[in-house]
């Protein structure tokens, strides 16, 4: 019987045999056409880099499964060190459901330990500006968390540099604070932010307004009944999602584009 190619394979147009190169190659192709700087969909970007970033995990996998699995242990180790610190200030994380792909590739116990961080709630007056510096030195691991909830903390602008590190980050929970224009500044800067929760700052009307018009794609909340999207996908949801965006806003030609393996 035929093996089903794996869908993080598909949506990069590959057919096996597979290598690293390819994958890379097929990536940059399909990068340049979807990255939201030259006008393509944000969603089906993220899709397609959660595509290649599964695509690079299988060959790794693979290629050495001694190795990789350290690797995950080690990574998921560094995964509980942040968990505990976020719980000794009060706060709780959330992690993302496992990959279908994981439970039948690896098995259900690693599969959980790959679960990922997406979600931290840090709040409260003990939560300062040390306390985001010190969540920055928990190292590569905070790059996993989409979803801050910083909410009546006492964190201010001079804070918002320590999340610099966080590529991931999409939602950001800022009411109650103290924040104004020039952290304001800083996080529009950080092109992967989707939305922002403003309720209560000392950012102005003004300031908000202008913001909307340099960076329409950040969604900015100012109602307390507001709550961030939910970061909650498993890595199947965020590939299947993003295809469903390419497919439904495209071409058929540019279907058949993405149904041709790139060699």
């Amino acid at each position: 019987m035929t093996q089903r190619r794996p869908e993080f394979m598909v949506a990069l147009g590959l057919l096996p045999p597979y290598s690293e190169s390819d994958v890379k190659k097929a990536y940059r192709e399909k990068a340049r056409r979807l990255h939201p700087d030259a006008g393509g969909d944000a969603e089906a970007f993220k899709a397609l880099r959660a595509a290649y970033e599964r695509a690079l995990d299988h060959l790794v996998f693979h290629q050495s499964r001694r190795t990789w699995l350290g690797n995950r242990v080690e990574r998921y180790c560094q995964r509980q060190t942040l968990m505990a610190f976020v719980e000794s200030y009060g706060g709780e994380c959330e992690l993302h459901r496992p990959s279908s792909y994981h439970v039948v590739e690896y098995g259900l116990d690693f599969a959980d330990m790959m679960r990922e961080i997406v979600f931290v709630r840090l709040t409260g007056p003990e939560v300062t500006d040390q306390t985001l510096a010190l969540l920055q030195e928990q190292g590569s691991i905070t790059e996993e968390i989409q979803s801050l909830d910083l909410s009546d903390s006492e964190v201010t602008d001079g804070g918002m540099r320590h999340l610099a590190q966080l590529d991931r980050l999409r939602f950001v929970d800022l009411r109650g604070t103290v924040l104004t224009r020039e952290g304001l500044w800083f996080l529009s800067q950080m092109r992967q932010i989707e939305w922002l929760h403003l309720q209560g700052t000392r950012v102005s009307f003004w300031d908000r307004w202008k913001l909307r018009r340099s960076a329409p794609h950040l969604r900015i909340a100012t109602r307390e009944t507001d709550t961030a999207p939910s970061p909650d996908w498993s890595s199947d949801e965020q590939i299947f999602r993003g295809l469903e965006n390419m497919w439904r806003g495209s071409s058929p030609r540019k279907r058949s584009g993405w149904l041709q393996p790139l060699f």
